[in-house]
């Protein structure tokens, strides 16, 4: 699921790849997986930004960056980066 948002997103889809990633944090948090969800929120930021909606996609962003560090991820680094990008 996560495979075809990317997809649509990079295709200027970025409305079918926001539908596509819900659905795939749905699942992970299901599945209480904090790595894959992280991951698709991260997607999500990209995809929001891409549909014109910069705020919901800091939002999004800083989900991810506050999954990855409570995981200690080395991910976190990388995301905030893009999240303080996101805000200049």
């Amino acid at each position: 699921m996560r495979t075809i948002g990317r997809i649509e997103r990079r295709l200027g889809m970025p409305e079918r790849a926001i539908v596509r990633f819900e659905h795939s944090l749905e699942l992970d948090r299901r599945l209480g997986d904090r790595f894959w969800a992280a991951h698709v929120l991260d997607d999500l930021a990209d995809a929001h930004r891409a549909a014109g909606d910069p705020a919901r996609a800091r939002a999004r962003r800083a989900e991810s960056l506050a999954l990855f560090e409570a995981m200690r991820h080395p991910a976190a680094r990388a995301v905030r980066a893009r999240l303080e990008a996101d805000a200049g």
